[in-house]
């Protein structure tokens, strides 16, 4: 076998966390959780737009984004002209969760 030789306590740390996420640990035999993702190959997840984030981007308030992505109440035909173009450019999906969550009736008692 070749020797390993550690120049410094870094370095030293480095291989102990390898030894682990791969055989576990000396003795207790648990393999720890790997945080971070970019060593299995595994990328960030997207942050989801929002609301807010549409109604900043468009310069306008989270309300009249509301109102024009369901169609509700008036909305100058500015305003919404810009939040369409915002959502359109950013891909905007609604949260389907967060959508059943704010449609569900309060539980009976």
């Amino acid at each position: 076998m070749h020797e390993i030789k550690f120049s410094t306590l870094e370095n030293i740390r480095y291989f102990y966390r390898e030894f682990c996420y791969r055989y576990g640990h000396p003795t207790t035999g648990r393999k720890p959780r790997r945080t971070d993702k970019t060593r299995q190959g595994m990328s960030k997840p997207d942050k989801k737009v929002t609301i807010k984030d549409v109604a900043q981007l468009a310069g306008v308030s989270k309300g009249t984004v509301d109102r024009v992505i369901h169609n509700r109440g008036e909305v100058s035909a500015e305003s919404f002209r810009k939040v369409q173009e915002v959502v359109r450019k950013i891909d905007y999906k609604p949260n389907a969760y967060a959508s059943l969550l704010a449609s569900r009736l309060p539980a009976q008692r």
